[in-house]
C-alpha cells in the first residue's frame, strides 16, 4: 500500500494547496458528526493523517479538559497550528496501531479504505465513514457531486495531478484522456458524482457514564 510520501507526494507549494482544499471540503462533514455525538470535555482525542490539523483543532476546542494528538508521517504543517494543547505525534497508524481503549473518538479526513477502524477502540470519524465497537445510531449514504469549477474539482485535479506520470506510464489513461479529464473540471457546466460515503454514526459514549 502507498504511504504518504513514498513516491506520489511532496510537501511542496501543491501539496499545501491540496491539503487545505481537503480540509475546506471534507472538515464540515467530519466536524458536524463529532458535534453531533457531543464530544465529551474530557475526551481523550486522536486526528490521524492529521495534515494541517485542523480537526484536531477543532477537536480542541471540544474537549477543553481533555487531551487531543494530531498523528501524522510528516508534521510540518502541524507546527503551525497555533494551539499550545495540541500534542503532535509523527506515528503510522499501518505499522504501530494504537491499544485498544487509547481514546474516545479518533477522526481521520483522508484514510486508506484499507485502514482497520476502530483506530484505538473508540469512535472513529471520516468524512463520510465512522465506526466503532459502539452501536451504530444511522448509516444514511451520502454522495458529494463534483461541479466544475469548484473547491472540490480543484481538490480531485491536484489529487490526480499527484500521479499523473504514473498514471501515463502504467498506460491507465492517455495525456489526452488526462487534458480532457482536467477542462471538465474546470468547466462550471461539468457535474458528477463523486465516491459514495457511508456514514455509521456510532458513539463510546452511547454506553452509560459515570455519575
Amino acid at each position: 500500500m502507498e504511504k504518504y510520501g513514498e513516491t506520489l507526494v511532496a510537501l511542496d507549494q501543491d501539496e499545501e494547496a491540496r491539503l487545505r482544499l481537503l480540509a475546506e471540503v471534507f472538515d464540515p462533514l467530519c466536524t458536524r458528526t463529532l458535534d453531533a455525538l457531543d464530544v465529551d470535555r474530557a475526551a481523550r482525542c486522536l486526528e490521524v493523517g492529521a495534515g494541517s490539523g485542523s480537526v484536531a483543532q477543532w477537536l480542541c476546542g471540544q474537549a477543553r479538559d481533555g487531551e487531543v494528538i494530531a498523528a501524522d508521517l510528516d508534521l510540518r504543517l502541524l507546527e503551525r497550528v497555533p494551539e499550545p494543547r495540541l500534542r503532535r505525534l509523527v506515528h503510522d497508524v499501518t505499522t504501530d496501531p494504537f491499544p485498544d481503549g487509547s481514546f474516545d473518538v479518533s477522526a481521520g479526513a483522508a484514510l486508506s479504505a484499507g485502514l482497520s477502524a476502530p483506530l484505538a477502540g473508540g469512535l472513529t470519524v471520516s468524512p463520510g465513514r465512522s465506526s466503532t465497537t459502539a452501536t451504530a445510531r444511522s448509516a444514511p449514504i451520502r454522495s458529494l457531486s463534483i461541479c466544475g469549477g469548484t473547491r472540490l474539482a480543484d481538490f480531485w485535479r491536484l489529487t490526480v495531478d499527484m500521479s499523473r506520470e504514473q498514471l501515463i506510464a502504467g498506460g491507465h489513461v492517455t495525456p489526452y484522456e488526462l487534458d480532457e479529464f482536467y477542462a471538465l473540471l474546470h468547466d462550471d457546466a461539468f457535474w458528477d458524482l463523486a465516491p459514495a460515503l457511508v456514514q455509521s454514526t456510532c458513539s463510546m459514549y452511547d454506553r452509560a457514564r459515570p455519575a
